[in-house]
Formats: C-alpha cells, sequence, structure tokens
C-alpha cells in the first residue's frame, strides 16, 4: 500500500510511504471424495422375515488419476447415527478409474424381529482407505418401519398380527367367534389378514374380550 500515491503533497519524508504485508496463498484441494447417491430400500414397511433389496451408488469426484477402490458398508440400527454396535448387514467394493468414478451397488436383507422404526444405514469408503475433501458426507440413513409378522392360525387362512409371546387362540378350527389369550398382560389390539397378507380388520381391546366375530372371513 502506498500513501500519496500521486505524489501530489511535497512531503517532508517521502520514504515512508509504502508498507507490504505477505499473505500465503495455497492450492485448492486436490483430494477426492467419495459420497452416495440413490440410496433407497425396495419397501419403506416391511414385515419380520421379509427380504429387502438396499441399493445405492457409490461416487468419486473428481476422476482418480488411478484405479482406486472403496468399502461400501451396511448397518441395521435402533436410531440414525452410525456405530460400530450397530448390525452389520454385508458390504460391496466398488472400482473407480479414470473413466469410471461411480459404480451401482446393492445388497438384500431380512428384516429381524425387531418391530418398530429402525434405520438402514449405508456407509461409502467404510474403510477409510481414502483421504477425503469431506469425510462428513459418508452416511447415510433411510428409515424403515417394521412390523410383527403374522402368527398363523392352524386350520385356517389367517394369522392374528401382534406380539404374542405366552398365550393361545381358540378354538381350532374356529367358528363364528375366534378367542385369544395371553399370559404376560392384556392385549390391546389385534389385526387379522389373510395368508396372503391382506387385511381382513382391525380389532379394538373390547372384541378381544368378548370374542372376534370371524363368521366374515373368506374360506
Amino acid at each position: 500500500m502506498m500513501a500519496d500515491a500521486s505524489s501530489q503533497i511535497a512531503e517532508s519524508n517521502e520514504a515512508n510511504n509504502l508498507i507490504s504485508l505477505p499473505i500465503n496463498v495455497i492450492a485448492g484441494s486436490s483430494l477426492p471424495d467419495i459420497f452416495l447417491t440413490s440410496a433407497t430400500v425396495s419397501a419403506s414397511t416391511v414385515t419380520v422375515g421379509q427380504s429387502v433389496t438396499i441399493s445405492t451408488i457409490q461416487n468419486c469426484n473428481p476422476f482418480p488419476t488411478a484405479t482406486s477402490y472403496a468399502t461400501l458398508q451396511y448397518r441395521f440400527s435402533i436410531d440414525a447415527t452410525w456405530e460400530s454396535t450397530d448390525t452389520f448387514i454385508g458390504s460391496d467394493i466398488s472400482t473407480f478409474t479414470a473413466t469410471i468414478a461411480a459404480e451401482a451397488e446393492n445388497i438384500t436383507y431380512t428384516i429381524p424381529n425387531s418391530p418398530g422404526v429402525r434405520y438402514i444405514l449405508l456407509q461409502c469408503d467404510a474403510s477409510n482407505t481414502t483421504a477425503e475433501s469431506n469425510e462428513n458426507n459418508n452416511v447415510v440413513a433411510i428409515p424403515i418401519t417394521i412390523v410383527a409378522a403374522a402368527i398363523d392360525a392352524p386350520g385356517n387362512k389367517y394369522g392374528i398380527s401382534t406380539s404374542i409371546l405366552k398365550g393361545k387362540i381358540y378354538p381350532n378350527p374356529a367358528g363364528e367367534k375366534l378367542f385369544v389369550e395371553v399370559s404376560d398382560g392384556a392385549l390391546k389390539a389385534a389385526a387379522i389378514h389373510y395368508a396372503d397378507g391382506r387385511l381382513f380388520r382391525a380389532i379394538d381391546q373390547h372384541e378381544l374380550e368378548l370374542g372376534i366375530n370371524v363368521s366374515a372371513l373368506e374360506s
């Protein structure tokens, strides 16, 4: 910076008009970024024991100058936070080259007995083999709702969707009414489904106590 740059003023000291400040200029980051796009689960509401397909695309930006590899890992979790204690589902390895910077990956998973809202987690570069420009965008969490599997009543083409741990469904074969008894507490509600998964109807606690009318069920 220079004072009196146009020399319009005759000064007693012309030698102190100039000052300079050092700055450090660095090049922009040349590190790649590994990230996920199009992450999906084949169904958002699933039944215990149902198989789903988890799909995504693992990307590398920019194109690598040499062939590199990135591990994609899948986990099942009760929350949206990636932790080493989450249930391991499986992994894939994507290969990136000077002409390939994205690879589609998928895996099949059988839903465990854990009813409620749960999460499928995906993490790119899970082995941390690549130094990235952004390490904070590696995890994607997909919520799913898990419902209990139907419990088939022997001799009848339907089941009762509930979480009976100890109890009985009677009579068998059923007449006009079906009764449910549990030894670990009173049922608040239930739902009757046909064996093909179609809902017959929901049942409230009052009907559970009086007996469920199943006379309208298809044979």
